[in-house]
């Protein structure tokens, strides 16, 4: 009959593990059928969360069937595929020693470990295989650059000098100096790039703007003429 007090337990093989542990048995199928009736009471006795209450509800069966087992030895059962609940608290228990161990190792701070040296001194350096000479580590470096050559020809940029606002007004009063009028398709003539062509417009609305110029255009897509004021 259970007349023990339990300590804390996490689960339902936490359980019987005290259970098992209490009675000093060592954990197997006859050790088990033992300490069904304690599991059963305990279970009664004991608040069970409803979320816990199904695992623990899992293990009092198989309990219950380890204790039919031993009172009916003939009794003849479907073998179960999956893992006995002995293996399952062997396991368990396990895991619960090496928790304790670790926690151990925490409180006492032995957070680092050392190993002997596994290389001496004299066993450090370069040993190349047999056979292997300067003519094949040459032949293997060139194998290698050979597969690094599409990472490495990067495209090449090249830097174009850039055209300012300010340049290309001094361009339209050069030109205007020489002529009283002149086509906007002149001042383009020697643009080279579309950024060019862009900046020579920009140019000449900043000139319309200050009034130093008057930009005439007879029709729709006729040549635009500029005149100096």
């Amino acid at each position: 009959m259970f007349h023990h007090k339990t300590e804390q337990f996490e689960g339902p093989l936490s359980l019987l593990l005290q259970l098992i542990e209490k009675d000093e048995l060592e954990i197997t199928e006859i050790s088990l059928a033992k300490v069904t009736e304690d599991f059963l009471v305990c279970l009664k006795l004991q608040k069970i969360p409803e979320d816990e209450l199904a695992d623990f509800l899992v293990i009092a069966a198989k309990l219950l069937l380890l204790k039919s087992k031993s009172i009916l030895p003939n009794l003849v059962l479907d073998e179960d595929s999956g893992i006995s609940l002995e293996d399952q608290l062997k396991m368990y228990k396990e895991f619960v020693e090496a928790a304790k161990k670790i926690e151990d190792k925490i409180k006492k701070k032995h957070f680092a470990y050392f190993r002997e040296t596994i290389f001496k001194p004299e066993d450090m350096g370069f040993f190349p295989p047999k056979g292997l000479n300067s003519g094949k580590m040459r032949q293997m470096f060139e194998e290698i650059l050979e597969h690094l050559k599409p990472l490495l020809d990067l495209p090449k940029a090249t830097l174009e000098k850039t055209i300012s606002i300010k340049e290309k007004i001094q361009h339209i009063y050069s030109l205007l100096a020489q002529y009283s009028r002149v086509g906007f398709g002149e001042i383009l003539n020697n643009a080279k790039n579309r950024t060019e062509i862009i900046v020579s417009f920009l140019a000449l609305l900043e000139l319309t703007k200050q009034r130093h110029i008057v930009v005439v255009q007879g029709n729709n897509f006729e040549e635009i003429m500029i005149e100096k004021i």
